[in-house]
């Protein structure tokens, strides 16, 4: 059996994600399999990989109910991969974008493959409505059938509490106020506008062409060129005015809590041999990972209790990271953090907005986190992404930059063919890449 490869030996060639659709917004007519097949063949195109030398596809995807057998295969296979490479799910709920990363780096460090795909998907918009129980319960002439909302099976079933009532547990433990998270909120909002103006996700985001809906009510082809759940006019006295749904003068708003949104993203991932042999630069090679469990009731104490242990762990402390990317599943997960580590960089910490602003579809963050801090640091430097997740886990990783930065990457526009449903790509027009150039969001 080969040697087993350290971390550092695994390196990120390239990753590139869709835009960030609204809950119900310009990606709410695509499957889960359609956005990732198409973030699969941004990844594809934009490094010139040869399919043939790609050994295994992951990809995570969490909100499963009618996506289909194995929806990572479906991604793949309508990216336009050859059949013969096999492909996996993986689900970990919030953390499952940095799972799926971690088993395709172990199985290049075991010798067992050498290049991967990974990333995530997830289209929350497509969440259906279920008729549960209807399968055996007879339903007689005259009884009542009740429509379950699938969406609301983000309750944990060991708490019995939604993900809202944890985060309010959450500021009550902790002594958090409204105005507290209501300042988190909207300083991602503040961060993602500032960022996407100064083109920050200009090297990590590819448009994708959106096919017409022929329906009533429908709407023409367009391409969607940049995230659309932020907003460039927030202000923190709207947030101040919003109120708190979870609780009865509670602490959590729909303002500081993470966007339901649709989105995909992916990575080629390959030994640092491969790597070598193939002509690649790396913009990113992996140092550690770890996975945490917690009491399900307080799952957003996750990135307060793990980072320490990876840290300590790795002999590294909050001053060898460059960034720190905390997934803001809501704001108050940011501020236990701060609190439970005595440690407050909000400069360092979720730099370019977090998932308050840009979305948070929940299968797929973990992937986003990742490449955002790859095409992000510079060479040398060191980078933290943790995600807490419902059911009482966070996942940890910690990646060193090696990115050239005058490095070019191909500008692509991917859509979907008409007649096979297959992911394709295209060169931007001239219009295309004024659009992008303003980052226009449509």
């Amino acid at each position: 059996m080969a040697e087993m490869l350290d971390y550092q030996d695994v390196v990120l060639i390239d990753g590139a994600r869709t835009p960030i659709g609204k809950f119900g917004g310009s990606l709410k007519d695509l499957m889960v399999w359609q956005i990732g097949a198409m973030a699969i063949k941004g990844v594809v195109e934009r490094t010139g990989i040869d399919p043939e030398l790609i050994d295994e596809v992951i990809m995570s995807h969490t909100r499963q109910d009618g996506t289909g057998t194995n929806p990572a295969r479906n991604m793949m296979l309508f990216a336009g991969l050859p059949k013969k490479i096999p492909a996996h799910t993986v689900n970990m709920v919030c953390a499952a974008g940095l799972k799926a990363i971690h088993l395709a780096v172990q199985s290049i460090r075991t010798g067992e493959t050498e290049v991967a795909i990974v990333g995530g998907s997830e289209s929350m918009s497509n969440i259906p409505h279920m008729l549960r129980g209807a399968r055996w319960r007879p339903l007689g002439r005259l009884n009542n059938i009740s429509i379950d909302d699938a969406f609301l099976y983000l309750s944990d079933n060991y708490s019995k509490l939604t993900p809202g009532l944890t985060a309010e547990r959450c500021s009550e433990r902790h002594g958090l106020t409204k105005e507290e998270n209501d300042q988190i909120g909207y300083e991602s909002h503040v961060k993602a506008a500032k960022a996407w103006a100064d083109g920050v996700f200009d090297d990590e985001v590819f448009p994708v062409d959106i096919p017409a809906e022929p329906v009533r009510g429908g709407h023409k082809p367009f391409t969607l060129y940049s995230d659309e759940c932020y907003r460039k006019d927030a202000t923190i006295e709207g947030m101040r005015k919003l109120g708190t749904p979870f609780k009865k003068d509670g602490t959590i708003t729909a303002g500081s809590s993470s966007g339901i949104t649709d989105g995909a993203g992916a990575s080629l991932i390959m030994s640092r041999k491969k790597a070598e042999e193939l002509g690649f630069k790396p913009i990113a090679s992996f140092v550690d990972f770890l996975f945490y469990g917690l009491e399900p009731a307080d799952f957003p104490d996750g990135p307060g209790l793990s980072i320490p242990e990876i840290l300590k762990r790795n002999k590294m402390t909050m001053d060898d990271m460059k960034y720190v990317e905390i997934n803001e599943a809501f704001g108050a997960v940011c501020l236990a953090a701060e609190k439970m580590m005595n440690w407050k960089d909000r400069e360092k910490m979720n730099p370019h907005g977090g998932c308050i602003a840009l979305g948070h579809p929940t299968g797929y963050s973990g992937a986003r986190l990742t490449l955002h801090l790859a095409h992000t640091l510079n060479k040398g430097e060191y980078g933290l992404a943790c995600l807490c997740g419902g059911g009482g886990m966070a996942g940890n990783m910690i990646i060193k930059s090696e990115r050239d930065p005058d490095q070019t990457y191909k500008k692509i526009v991917v859509g979907l063919d008409e007649k096979t449903g297959m992911a394709v790509a295209r060169e931007p027009s001239a219009g295309d890449l004024e659009k992008m150039k303003n980052h226009e969001i449509i």
